[in-house]
């Protein structure tokens, strides 16, 4: 073990332990949680590139009132923190309960260790009937990700060809979209979801849906649009993800960013009507629901657009919110401010459904939400795997962060005194050894872990259609 400047161990620990202390400023959960029946419905829904100020639970609008919804009838984590900014790493750790060293799912052509289980198969083994939907290219079937579904529609829109059922109407974007590729998904989920919901309703299911928009190419609905004319360049900028980056007018900024914000409104109308088919089944009370994010987006946070590249909060930090089963689950509405992981989703899942596995990180937000006697511990919680530029890593501890960034050095962040992360803290500190010994340690040990599972050992080959797909959403592929 490696002390940094002689700094003791004891004193990194000490730091640790204050940080995390400090910061556990929590409203407690009103009412006996653990005492519901095993869920016979788990439903995890995944919106992509949703930054978590733009939820009405976190930003004071009730301008998604189907999170809202769950807001209001669940427990809310007002700081859930993504293990990576992009979606396959991201997906993978909220799937697995493992971080991306681990996993090793850091690269478009990553493919899952089958070593390392996924909740899927967990939910698969306990009679659980399991399917997924969505359409984001970085999650197909070769990822490893399909393992433990009877059912994996990543390209959601196959599924209707496959039934020969009748799509949902999209002429808007043949008509606006023509000689462009886009994903028409919010629909087709919601279709997809509506349907299967009730065809399997006497069964013990569990429902993965990864609605992709509010991902770039940012273009909703005529209905969900700002009003007034776009300029070209902005309009460029909507449709081009790459383009966004060099945006200079705040006006046309603005009208980016408020395009994204009509692709929430849309996503959060189909989630709405998906709960009001679980309530009209009288499926809703007793479901155990997730609702969460991959990761975020940043709009010119750090100078910059767009997500992949950094670690700063406007891409880490995503709603997260638990609604348990029972009736009495809509009056349990709690904010919990804990720093926590998406990595404790998996195990906290399987814990409410009385399944006994073992996860490998050994993380878990049970505890949390009523499912465990010990108390939550606040542990260093890390992030990392860029898709863009060098290696970044970082490591929350308490209300501090740090990062670690190839060819850029280091920064050390007060998050409850400066949740922006605009001025990191200058000079040498016992913080920025803390965090610096903190992510040493979790590098040794997290490749350790790897090897021992095999993860980085197996590359997948990219079609040329998923290249096409992955390219379209601004993702570079390497190689074959």
């Amino acid at each position: 073990m490696t002390i940094h400047r002689g700094v003791s161990r004891s004193i990194v620990l000490a730091l640790v332990v204050a940080c995390s202390s400090s910061c556990r400023c929590t409203s407690r959960l009103g009412g006996r949680i653990a005492g519901f029946e095993r869920p016979r419905h788990v439903v995890l829904i995944v919106v992509d590139t949703l930054r978590a100020d733009e939820v009405p639970f976190l930003a004071g609008a009730r301008s998604t009132p189907a999170m809202a919804r769950l807001a209001d009838d669940g427990i809310v984590f007002a700081h859930a923190a993504s293990a990576a900014p992009w979606t396959l790493p991201s997906v993978a750790s909220i799937m697995t309960g493992v971080d991306p060293l681990v996993h090793g799912c850091v690269e478009t052509e990553s493919v899952l260790p089958p070593g390392i289980p996924t909740l899927a198969e967990h939910m698969h083994a306990a009679g659980y009937r399991t399917a997924a939907a969505g359409a984001n290219p970085s999650l197909k079937a070769r990822t490893g990700l399909a393992r433990g579904f009877d059912e994996y529609h990543i390209n959601v829109q196959d599924w209707f060809e496959e039934k020969r059922i009748e799509p949902p109407p999209v002429e808007w974007l043949e008509e606006e979209r023509r000689g462009m590729f886009f994903y028409t998904s919010t629909p087709y989920i919601e279709r997809f979801a509506l349907d299967w919901i009730e065809r399997n309703e006497e069964s013990d299911f569990f429902l993965w849906l990864h609605f992709l928009d509010p991902h770039g190419p940012y273009y909703p609905p005529p209905g969900y649009r700002p009003a007034g004319p776009v300029s070209g360049t902005a309009l460029e900028a909507i449709h081009t993800r790459g383009a966004a980056r060099s945006l200079g007018s705040e006006a046309d900024r603005r009208i980016m960013r408020e395009f994204y914000r009509g692709e929430v409104r849309w996503v959060d109308d189909a989630i709405g009507r998906i709960l009001d088919e679980l309530d009209a089944l009288d499926l809703y009370d007793g479901a155990l629901i997730v609702l969460v994010s991959d990761h975020g987006e940043e709009f010119w946070d750090h100078g910059g657009a767009d997500h992949g590249h950094t670690l700063y909060e406007e891409l880490l930090h995503v709603p997260l919110v638990v609604k348990l089963p029972g009736r009495s689950g809509r009056f349990t509405h709690a904010v919990l401010f804990e720093r926590v992981s998406i990595l404790g989703l998996a195990p906290m899942v399987l814990d409410a459904c009385r399944i006994e596995a073992g996860v490998p990180g050994g993380y878990s937000l049970s505890s949390l939400v009523g499912l465990g006697a010990a108390a939550y511990a606040g542990p260093p919680l890390f992030a990392g795997a860029v898709k863009f530029g060098g290696r970044r890593d970082s490591v929350a501890f308490g209300s501090m962060k740090y990062i670690r960034s190839a060819g850029l050095g280091e920064e050390i962040y007060d998050l409850g005194a400066d949740p922006g992360e605009e001025s990191p803290l200058a000079g040498p500190s016992a913080f920025l050894e803390a965090g610096r010994h903190l992510l040493d340690l979790h590098i040794e040990a997290a490749g350790k872990l790897a090897g021992d599972h095999g993860a980085g050992k197996q590359k997948l080959r990219i079609d040329e259609k998923t290249r096409e797909e992955l390219e379209a959403l601004g993702y570079s592929v390497d190689g074959d």
